[in-house]
This record gives structure tokens, sequence and C-alpha cells, in this order.
């Protein structure tokens, strides 16, 4: 059955525009926020907990995680991306690679004054992650 004009009234019926996604910077930045005042909170989240929280797939956190790892790391700060952690382990995925002791660089996170830190820009971010592989491959 075909609507009629008066069903239709109000109805656009032009094409949905695209919706334009964040990009890898962009989210890490926004995660940032989240696990500063996690940190500041003393707690840790899960994968799954930042994904429904930021509105992404729970298998593209890791990736959005890694500028802010390689961030920290380029900086000297605590490893913030320590406190998102595996449900069922505890512990980072093994994209993780700032610390191998956990709870040591837990305490080191919930210590550090995540408030007093400016946020890093989109555009330090996306330098941490492309500096990154050049980091590795010289070790």
């Amino acid at each position: 059955m075909t609507p009629t004009k008066a069903q239709l009234k109000g109805i656009s019926m032009t094409k949905a525009k695209p919706v334009r996604q964040m990009t890898r910077a962009q989210r890490a930045q926004q995660i940032w926020s989240l696990l500063a005042w996690a940190a500041i909170s003393r707690q840790t989240l899960n994968y799954d907990i930042v994904a429904r929280l930021t509105g992404m797939p729970k298998q593209g956190v890791g990736d959005c995680l890694r500028p802010i790892q390689n961030y920290c790391l380029e900086k000297g700060l605590p490893a913030l991306t320590s406190i998102v952690v595996n449900e069922p382990t505890g512990r980072p995925s093994d994209g993780f690679i700032a610390s191998v002791d956990i709870p040591g660089t837990h305490r080191e996170v919930w210590k550090y004054p995540w408030l007093e830190e400016k946020a890093p820009t989109t555009a330090q971010f996306a330098a941490a992650y492309s500096i990154a592989p050049l980091r590795r491959s010289k070790k």
C-alpha cells in the first residue's frame, strides 16, 4: 500500500547525510578524559565499558588506546592505558607494552595528578601514534 500525501507530510524524502567517523586521534582524546577520570577515582575499566561509554565497537578500543599509550611513553607519564583491562583476566590486552608490573603500574596511574595534566591534542596523539613504529624498530 502506497502512503498518502497526508501520511508523508513532515517526512523528508532526501537521502540521509553520511555520518563522519571520528579519527583515531579524536577517539584517543575522548578516551583520555574517560581514563583520567577513572584514574583519579582509582578505577579500572574493561574494554566493554570503554566501548559503551564512547559509543565505539569493543574491537576498536585497543587501536584507539595505542596513541594514548605511546604519548604516555614519550612524555614519561604513568601508563594510563594500563587501567583498561580484560574482564576475565583483570590485565590489559597483548597490545599493552608499557609495563609488565601491572599492579605497580596501576598504583602509579592512580597516584598521578591527572587533572593537573593538560589533555593532549589530537595532533599530539596523531604524532605519538606515527612515531611508535619507528621507536619499536630501533629496539
